[in-house]
């Protein structure tokens, strides 16, 4: 049977998890590395926490429809585990899976903290070669960075999202010196970096992204869609930058 969810729930189930399973020590990376004869593929499975049908396995007659297939409803799985937690339903309860998804939710914060105050420049610097391939035209001055609280709130950005620009934001400095430092043999270079970003935003916006899907949307782009923490660190590193001098987001 077919389902469908909110392209903004699906950003946000995948991003928070950071792309693994949320089986206790499972984590298992939900992404297929590409091979030289087949494409990239995703092989993780959403799970409803209180089941979709009022038959299915840990159902509650209860919950509207809508909030069945709502993100706070879902978690991300690989394979064998989706399977095993829908066949024992009395086994893994309804309190199992949000304790698990929490859990795991805290394990990638956890992760991702980590990552970020490792990050370096070898990292950074491989990431954003990646963004400045296609030169674009400059783009207008910046305006004065704007209080995060008061962009937060204008966007629609919860506290999910505030957390993750701390972590971004213990390497700010480290970006802006790297940006500036570029910028010193390529003076076209932080331009071309805001301007990659700033037509991603727009696409994504354009297709009614916004809020914490819009923001986990760039994170996961400007990471190449990786599992790798420390590929999501520079990534978030980088967009937390561009947020904090209003390159991103609405001031």
């Amino acid at each position: 049977m077919t389902r469908s969810y909110l392209d903004s729930d699906l950003k946000i189930l995948w991003g928070q998890a950071g792309g693994r399973c949320a089986f206790p020590n499972c984590r298992l990376e939900l992404i297929q590395e590409e091979t030289t004869m087949d494409p990239k593929r995703v092989i993780g499975k959403i799970a409803h926490i209180v089941a979709d049908s009022d038959d299915g396995p840990r159902a509650d007659p209860e919950m509207s429809v809508d909030a069945r297939r709502r993100e706070p409803n879902l978690i991300l799985l690989c394979g064998t585990h989706h399977d095993i937690v829908d066949v024992q339903p009395s086994t893994y309860t309804i309190d199992d899976l949000r304790s698990w998804k929490a859990d795991h939710l805290a394990w990638v914060r956890y992760r991702l903290a980590t990552a970020v105050a490792a990050l370096n420049f070898a990292e950074l610097q491989r990431l954003t070669d990646l963004l400045v391939a296609q030169p674009a035209p400059p783009v207008a001055d910046v305006a004065p960075p704007t209080p995060a609280h008061a962009k937060l709130k204008k966007n629609d950005l919860t506290v999910a999202v505030s957390t993750r620009l701390q972590m971004g934001s213990l390497r700010f400095l480290e970006v802006e010196d790297f940006v500036a430092r570029t910028a010193q043999a390529d003076a076209g270079y932080g331009d071309r970096l805001r301007q990659g970003f700033q037509q991603r935003y727009d696409g994504l916006v354009a297709d009614g992204v916004l809020g914490d899907a819009l923001f986990e949307a760039l994170v996961d782009w400007a990471s190449g869609s990786s599992t790798d923490f420390d590929r999501i660190a520079a990534a978030l590193a980088v967009v937390t930058y561009l947020f904090t001098i209003c390159d991103l987001f609405e001031p």
